[in-house]
């Protein structure tokens, strides 16, 4: 893509280290996950390191393979031009502060869910109910029994203590789980930053993908990318793990210290 363009130091380091922590845990079975991820500050599987440790670690190959791909291709012409110090500057204060981000907006949604979970318990009712599970754990409705339950038994009956107080431990377990099981983890934040990085210093440097048999300047292709990333933070699907507040907070934090902190010019 960039003629030639060797792997500089500190980008062949970080992709060392994100592989090999990744064949930790898939090859050597190894507890990296669940030992290295960032949990709720409030969990009490939650550590100080992993504040750090998190942004190595990724869920599955393609969420590593998604991640090491920018920072393979794009991130070795940012390193030379802004110098290997600065470059791990970047690439660690844009995963900081994405995930420094991510966890204030957590904390809110957190406290948020609580309450729900305090309103069902003490004025339990199938509406209430129903609409915390949705909202909170809808994967829950994949088992026959409880969306039968929650749809058939529970509603036609609303007033059974029995029901009442299953539903009850329903609620409490579900977000007991989510506030202590919640994680954040991957290269994301960093590598996002690494993205508007690349933007804001070659925006019109001609990019190639696979799948597109044409050129693309850099400041729409990664422009796109970014508009996707706010469309589907402003969806908020249940379904949908992906933590787009910290992208979007890497991409912010890049631009505080491209711009505004080192006041850099773009190159080309």
């Amino acid at each position: 893509m960039f003629g030639g363009l060797r792997i500089t130091p500190t980008v062949k380091i970080l992709l060392i280290i994100n592989v090999a922590v990744f064949g930790a845990q898939a090859l050597l079975n190894l507890p990296v996950r669940e030992f290295m991820s960032l949990y709720y500050f409030q969990s009490p599987y939650f550590l100080p390191f992993q504040a750090i440790t998190h942004i190595f670690v990724h869920a599955d190959f393609s969420h590593l393979l998604h991640n090491m791909l920018p920072l393979l291709f794009l991130a070795p012409l940012i390193e030379q031009y802004i110098s290997p110090k600065r470059f791990l500057q970047l690439y660690l204060f844009c995963g900081l502060g994405a995930s420094a981000m991510y966890a204030g907006v957590q904390h809110i949604e957190m406290q948020n869910m609580q309450m729900e979970a305090v309103e069902v318990i003490q004025n339990p009712s199938p509406e209430g109910a129903d609409n915390f599970i949705i909202k909170h754990a809808s994967y829950l409705y994949q088992s026959t029994e409880i969306d039968r339950f929650m749809h058939q038994q529970y509603p036609a009956n609303p007033q059974n203590k029995s029901y009442q107080d299953e539903v009850k431990t329903l609620v409490k377990d579900r977000a007991q789980f989510i506030t202590n099981k919640s994680t954040l983890m991957g290269a994301s934040g960093a590598v996002f930053g690494i993205l508007m990085a690349f933007v804001l210093l070659f925006p019109n440097m001609e990019l190639m993908l696979l799948f597109i048999p044409f050129p693309i300047k850099s400041k729409y292709l990664i422009g796109a990318y970014g508009l996707y990333e706010v469309y589907s933070l402003v969806q908020n699907r249940a379904d949908d793990n992906v933590a787009h507040l910290a992208h979007l907070g890497g991409m912010l934090f890049a631009f505080i210290l491209i711009k505004l902190v080192w006041k850099m010019k773009r190159i080309h």
